[in-house]
């Protein structure tokens, strides 16, 4: 099974919806992928964030059809072991949020 890691700031938003949409099309298409997501920020408890995933993300994913109650987990922050193991890593950039 080859690994994907998204990576944004908080594993909030962004690489939350990433990982959530990426494993649904990717089993519904039987592709041998899966996907992981994490922060690239040290310190999550600055963020803001409420709770496990933001409402927006889960929004968008039941609009797509994508069960996203499968993983309540909290935000994570990246590990060195991850971005080295992942066969791909994809990593928002910061700037496409600053304003909000």
């Amino acid at each position: 099974m080859k690994q994907i890691l998204f990576l944004c700031s908080g594993n909030y938003y962004r690489s939350r919806f990433c990982e959530l949409y990426f494993n649904a099309l990717a089993e519904r298409s039987r592709l041998p992928w899966r996907a992981d997501s994490s922060a690239l920020l040290r310190d999550l408890s600055d963020t803001g964030n409420v709770g496990a995933i933001a409402k927006e993300v889960i929004e968008k994913l039941d609009e797509l059809g994508v069960e996203s109650s499968q993983h309540p987990r909290m935000p994570k922050i990246a590990t060195a072991k991850q971005i080295c193991t992942a066969n791909r890593v994809y990593a928002a950039s910061r700037v496409e949020h600053a304003q909000w």
